[in-house]
């Protein structure tokens, strides 16, 4: 029985061996003949289309991310500078966006407050329609301004807040909620440094009717 074992135990480390150095003989690439050198080609090629197939399908998201992101309306709400005059600061909505934006609605923390409208209660935006409503819908391009204050009017030492955060809130033109916009507008740099008036067709019309007063004046 012993020497039948031994016998036993030699043909299997005899095949352990032949095995071993079958392994190595397929894993040593000078050994490998053509149908071995195609199989790996094959597989190769098959990773790399594999590979370029998934880095175009990223891309082909990505690119339908971008276009879906520049189709969506933007609607900015702000307060700027009068093309009038710098002085005149004018309170602006926008769709800057390239489509339709529906149901778009605005808040202020604190309030608007102005000089102007504390004088004027009439003039105040937060009794408008567009302020208490908004707007249903606001084509791509669209721009509202109403007179807000005079930069010149509001010092430091007033009470008048001058900083406003500002949440916008829209849907797309399919009615589908986009994420809401939230900033502040910081009305200070627009009350410092020095004050320009820019004259346009409005004035050279003004001015027009003036000439026609005086000659029509003059010809009585």
């Amino acid at each position: 029985m012993g020497e039948r074992s031994f016998i036993e135990r030699a043909k299997g480390y005899l095949m352990d061996r032949n095995a071993l150095d079958g392994y190595r003989q397929r894993m040593n690439f000078w050994n490998w003949d053509a149908l071995a050198w195609s199989a790996l080609g094959t597989l190769a090629t098959a990773a790399i289309a594999l590979i370029a197939a998934a880095f175009a399908w990223r891309q082909v998201g990505e690119a339908r991310k971008l276009r879906e992101a520049q189709a969506q309306p933007f609607v900015v709400v702000n307060v700027e500078p009068s093309v009038q005059g710098t002085e005149f600061l004018m309170f602006v909505v926008e769709n800057i966006g390239q489509t339709l934006a529906r149901n778009v609605h605005f808040e202020f923390s604190p309030k608007l407050e102005s000089k102007v409208w504390s004088r004027e209660p009439v003039s105040d935006l937060n009794q408008s329609e567009m302020f208490k409503n908004g707007f249903a819908s606001m084509p791509p391009g669209m721009r509202i301004e109403r007179f807000f204050d005079n930069a010149f009017e509001r010092t430091p030492g007033d009470e008048l807040p001058w900083a406003f955060d500002v949440t916008v809130n829209f849907c797309d033109y399919r009615g589908k909620r986009q994420t809401p916009l939230e900033y502040t507008i910081d009305l200070l740099p627009l009350t410092s440094g020095t004050y320009m008036s820019t004259y346009g067709v409005h004035h050279v019309a003004e001015s027009l009717r003036d000439i026609h007063s005086i000659l029509k004046s003059k010809l009585k």
